[in-house]
């Protein structure tokens, strides 16, 4: 079991592209965290030797573990306070030890109540909900031996851990009693008591369980679209989903992702910490012969008069290093120091000792350190902090200028580097926030300053990039601040023949909300496969901005989403159409088919009403407006995870009122009569050419019945609309 659940674990967490931590806190968050606030609360009302029903009630009203229908069916149960608080005491007082007196006391619990007058009528509580209500109550009593149940997920959890399953004819008691024992059996796991050793194991595996509810879906439907997918980014480099709303293209991408080995990277750096080193601009004739000092002597270097860059004296503290830069006429580095005490108008320096460092020319045809700030400003700073990049380049010009030479520890640090990044375009979202910009930022004292900041994609690239060159045995790194390091030849072929095996992915939905042009700017070019970093015909461009250099690593992939609803295809900039490659996704009433071909039988002519209803609306869509403004088979895909005949009702209900008709009305926002004939004179009233109203609301049998009508072929479907009414649009 240990095995099976750790592999499990791990597929999820790969799969929702975190890590195993991150997985564990994203259920404690979701599902277990509130478990450990409520349960006990409701532990000391129901153990009562008076229960308390309007407190149970209050408390219930917020528990996660209820969909709101839950709720409407336990408020029903609690409704009359005598009925319920006898019904309860009559479950838990002198419940039995062995399991099976304990089914049966379980099952007179929930024959109870729904044989009581609770199961009459619409709002009657089904076996389901006792089933539930029962299974909550033991859970809060006794913590140690039961499980919140609900009989759909924990199957699914059994099946993919491959632990026996209830036989077919058990009753829902004995199910539930199972539930327990098979939650026991995974609170005994050594994974799970790493992750979640916690006073009350079984409410945390309930809640790992019903937050796997939905994994069940990866296994189910068709990975045909990810093996294309694939393909099709490792030739072009990114791949766009297109299609109508609902058919799933956000989901396959995502899938592209769950199906990788490994989520992140750990990326070994080494860091300085908050160990500083800076340069000092130290000119004879104003600050005297600093240089012919010996090791070990002591000087003060005035700051005043026409010193700059205030905010680098302000970060100097006492033990930092500084590098002693003489202007004219030598314009080179000539010395290290440290500095002593800082006053406010003066620094007391120690002299370590002289050196024969990097000039001005010399750092100045390097092919990095000439794109920093440092250079672009020609050395003219009295003082400035270097950055890593500044820092690193003066070392590699300078071999005996070591980290050990200046006193300073190196300390190694791995980062989590995970191998997705996932972004939602929108109209205002632009080049400062994908690629680079300049941020307002302001310091102690209030003083507003402007400074460079990596976008989303730049900063992503270069996480790639680097990962990228670590696995390919290469030292040299792309460091914040800076530019893509140079690659001789030899590194190069090394690099793309690493890159397919070290993938990032960066998922962009909604791709065409964003103006193309303006966010990816002069780098669309970069895109393409043979000018990438490394390629065979390598571009490297400097950014406007930071003025670094800037290239895409071959190991990047980019997989759009675009809504055909918002934006046919036809209209995409031909740039960006030549760039990518496109895969179409349609409404799939087989996909459908499938997914509903193991609901409860009570909940099967439901769900193939909606697979009728979507065909019949998508035929009449086609020919009253284009293929790209079908609905998508998801808005239906919920009634997968319902187990009566009335929660699927009313699932249906809801996402053809709240979801689908909304869709439609802005389909056909100027044209109300080809509205009409899409869903009926059941749903909508035409006033004129343009005006329109729909009618009220229906539920239970008679909104069902008005669905059968609209699922019908177009001849049979209530519409009144006149010939005029088509030639509107």
């Amino acid at each position: 079991m240990n095995a099976k659940l750790t592999h499990l674990l791990k597929n999820v967490a790969q799969q929702r592209g975190i890590t195993l931590s991150a997985l564990k806190e994203e259920i404690d968050e979701k599902e277990i965290l509130n478990r450990l606030d409520d349960y006990p609360n409701l532990s000391a009302i129901i153990l009562a030797d008076e229960i308390d029903v309007n407190a149970l009630s209050i408390i219930t009203k917020n528990l996660l573990v209820f969909t709101w229908w839950d709720k409407s069916k336990f408020k029903a149960f609690l409704k009359d306070p005598i009925f319920a608080e006898n019904a309860i005491q009559s479950l838990i007082k002198k419940f039995p030890r062995d399991d099976g007196s304990a089914a049966k006391r379980i099952d007179a619990f929930i024959d109870y109540l729904i044989n009581s007058d609770l199961s009459k009528g619409k709002e009657g509580i089904k076996e389901s909900h006792a089933g539930l209500f029962c299974s909550l109550l033991l859970t809060v009593a006794f913590p140690e031996r039961f499980v919140d149940f609900r009989q759909t997920r924990w199957m699914n959890l059994a099946r993919r851990l491959g632990y026996e399953l209830p036989d077919s004819k058990d009753t829902y008691g004995q199910k539930i009693v199972w539930a327990g024992k098979f939650a026991q059996v995974i609170a005994k796991t050594a994974i799970f008591q790493k992750y979640w050793h916690t006073e009350y194991p079984l409410w945390a595996v309930a809640g790992l369980c019903w937050n796997l509810k939905n994994e069940k879906v990866i296994d189910i439907i068709d990975t045909e679209y990810d093996d294309r997918i694939q393909s099709l980014l490792n030739k072009k480099g990114q791949v766009i989903l297109y299609g109508p709303p609902g058919t799933g293209k956000t989901y396959h991408a995502r899938q592209v992702l769950y199906r990788k080995e490994y989520d992140h990277y750990k990326l070994e750096e080494k860091s300085l910490l908050d160990q500083r080193v800076f340069s000092i601009t130290i000119w004879p004739p104003r600050d005297g012969e600093v240089f012919d000092l010996n090791p070990g002597d002591e000087f003060l270097y005035q700051w005043k008069g026409r010193r700059n860059w205030q905010k680098h004296y302000d970060e100097l503290q006492e033990g930092d290093v500084l590098l002693a830069y003489h202007p004219s006429p030598f314009k080179q580095y000539r010395a290290i120091l440290r500095c002593l005490e800082k006053e406010e108008n003066s620094i007391r320096l120690e002299y370590l000792r002289s050196w024969d460092g990097p000039t001005f020319n010399k750092m100045k045809e390097d092919p990095v350190l000439q794109e920093t700030l440092m250079m672009r400003v020609f050395m003219t700073f009295s003082l400035k902090r270097l950055d890593e990049v500044e820092f690193e380049r003066i070392q590699a010009l300078s071999p005996d200028l070591t980290n050990e030479a200046l006193g300073l520890v190196v300390t190694r640090i791995l980062e989590t580097i995970p191998i997705s990044e996932f972004v939602t375009f929108h109209p205002s979202f632009g080049y400062e926030e994908f690629i680079e910009g300049l941020r307002p930022e302001s310091d102690e004292e209030g003083v507003l300053r402007f400074s460079v900041q990596e976008g989303i994609f730049k900063r992503f690239a270069r996480q790639a990039c680097n990962i990228l060159l670590q696995e390919s045995g290469i030292e040299k790194r792309w460091m914040l601040g800076g530019g893509v390091p140079q690659l001789n030849k030899e590194e190069k072929d090394v690099v793309r023949n690493t890159a397919p095996d070290v993938p990032f992915y960066l998922v962009i939905d909604e791709i065409n909300r964003g103006d193309i042009s303006r966010i990816f700017g002069e780098l669309i070019t970069l895109l393409e496969a043979d000018k990438r970093y490394a390629g065979e015909h390598e571009i490297i461009t400097k950014l406007p901005y930071s003025k670094q250099s800037f290239a895409i690593p071959p190991n990047l992939y980019l997989l759009g989403t675009m809504n055909t609803a918002d934006k046919s295809i036809a209209l995409v900039d031909i740039a960006l159409r030549r760039r990518f490659g496109f895969i179409e996704m349609m409404p799939d009433c087989n996909l459908l088919r499938r997914l509903f071909e193991d609901v409860p039988d009570e909940v099967q002519p439901i769900a193939d009403l909606a697979v009728s209803l979507l065909e019949n609306l998508n035929s009449r869509i086609l020919k009253r407006y284009d293929r790209d403004h079908q609905i998508g088979h998801s808005y239906f895909i919920g009634l997968k995870e319902t187990r009566s005949h009335d929660e699927a009702v009313e699932t249906l209900r809801l996402a053809w009122y709240y979801e689908v008709i909304p869709l439609l009305q802005e389909y056909f926002y100027d044209s109300p009569g080809k509205l009409k004939e899409v869903i009926g004179e059941l749903f909508v009233s035409v006033d004129g050419d343009y005006g329109f109203s729909f009618m009220p609301e229906r539920s239970g049998g008679e909104f069902i019945n008005a669905m059968k009508a609209v699922a019908k072929e177009r001849a049979d479907i209530p519409n009144g609309a006149s010939d005029a009414d088509s030639n509107i649009i």
